[in-house]
């Protein structure tokens, strides 16, 4: 696979295939339908929450590598896997540190729906940084503790396709794999299913 290196070609692409390779076209995903591919600079907020009962044990400087670092991050995977047509900007304002709001919520989240704290973060984080639709994406690292969609305790992240929220639970904010994942909803990716099973194509960060 490589890409052309002069004038016009930049932008075309060639795929290099053995003797035996075989190609197949078609009009559309398997049911499925076309999406417009997202590319250009997204604005990213992080907000590490902290409850009255549990808080984030990441601290801001690790979530921002996480999902800014220069490699191995959310943004570097993305930015490859694109090949350099989709970037992550931290966002910036008061109180943010390379991309990371810290915040603490006045309220408990044990036992909680997740959803139902998300709405309690919402609400506060209007208060702190204004429309929260003007960030491209805003990423919540919540504290253990709250009962996720699966009606457990042990979730690990869930967003909205199309949408610019995403929930990551406790330990999993040190987890590289739920971030892509869960952005790729944002962008308007579904899940990457084979053989009938809904996560069963490992082969990308959608499985």
């Amino acid at each position: 696979f490589r890409q052309g290196n002069q004038g016009n070609d930049k932008d075309k692409y060639e795929i290099q295939l053995g003797e035996r390779a075989r190609v197949e076209t078609f009009n559309k995903p398997f049911g499925g339908s076309w999406r417009r591919l997202k590319v250009g600079s997204r604005n990213v907020l992080v907000v590490r929450v902290t409850a009255k009962d549990s808080s984030v044990r990441q601290t801001t400087q690790e979530l921002s590598d996480t999902i800014f670092g220069r490699t191995g991050s959310m943004t570097s995977q993305y930015n490859a896997c694109s090949i350099g047509k989709l970037n992550f900007n931290m966002a910036r304002g008061n109180n943010i540190l390379n991309g990371v709001l810290d915040m603490s919520i006045n309220s408990n989240i044990v036992g909680v729906k997740a959803t139902d704290f998300e709405n309690t973060v919402n609400t506060e984080l209007i208060k702190k940084v204004g429309d929260l639709d003007s960030f491209d994406h805003v990423i919540y690292c919540f504290p253990e503790g709250s009962i996720g969609p699966s009606g457990r305790d042990t979730w690990e992240g869930y967003s909205y396709i199309e949408w610019n929220r995403v929930m990551i639970n406790g330990e999993e904010c040190s987890n590289l794999s739920h971030y892509m994942h869960e952005v790729g909803h944002n962008l308007g990716l579904d899940h990457s299913g084979r053989d009938g099973g809904k996560y069963d194509d490992g082969s990308d960060y959608m499985g």
